[in-house]
């Protein structure tokens, strides 16, 4: 089975230079088998470019992150498609407009790559042989395989989706609310805030 690597660009604020943490990146790092480099900015904060699998870098962050000075926040743009985080709070505008940029370069991107591989009977003939591959490459800039995006802190499931929704999305996002109902996300969602409440009134 083919391991996947990617590389993400992590920016980490706080009192981050002059405490050791460049060199505790280093050893956390090392101790993963990841790669990448870790720099200090003249703005005081510490620049991490690391690669690895989703997993092992994952790791890696939260371990970081327990330390008491640093706060990681802050994501280019360009590194929202990359999976450079998991969760990206946001204002409402900021967000519709990055989901709908998104949706229009891939709706490009398919069209381009489409129209270049009938262009000529030689690109024809390369697109026979690199379709398995591509067609899968190319599904994952298929936003109609992803449904809708989930309204989270309701008592009920409700999966908001595109105006424009074709059957497949609706399909998809009927999909998704099973699949919540089974996870039980919102019981999980609930579980949660009770224990940090809990955790908030001890303290």
């Amino acid at each position: 089975m083919e391991i996947k690597l990617v590389r993400k660009h992590i920016i980490f604020k706080g009192r981050v230079q002059g405490v050791g943490f460049r060199y505790f990146c280093y050893t956390e790092a090392n101790k993963m088998n990841l790669t990448g480099y870790v720099r200090n900015l003249y703005d005081g904060n510490v620049e991490m470019e690391v690669q690895g699998t989703r997993e092992e870098i994952r790791e890696m962050v939260e371990r970081l992150s327990q330390q008491s000075f640093v706060e990681i926040e802050g994501i280019e743009a360009r590194e929202i498609p990359h999976g450079g985080a998991d969760v990206i709070v946001c204002e409402a505008f900021v967000g519709n407009v990055i989901l709908k940029m998104y949706e229009g370069v891939s709706s490009a991107l398919l069209h381009q790559v489409k129209q270049g591989m009938m262009s000529t009977l030689r690109s024809k003939m390369g697109a026979l042989l690199v379709k398995p591959a591509l067609k899968t490459t190319l599904k994952s800039f298929d936003t109609s395989q992803y449904g809708g995006a989930p309204l989270l802190g309701l008592n009920g499931l409700v999966v908001k989706t595109h105006g424009s929704s074709k059957a497949v999305e609706v399909k998809n996002s009927i999909l998704q609310c099973i699949a919540f109902k089974e996870e039980k996300i919102n019981e999980k969602i609930k579980e949660q805030i009770s224990l940090e409440d809990k955790a908030a009134e001890n303290n």
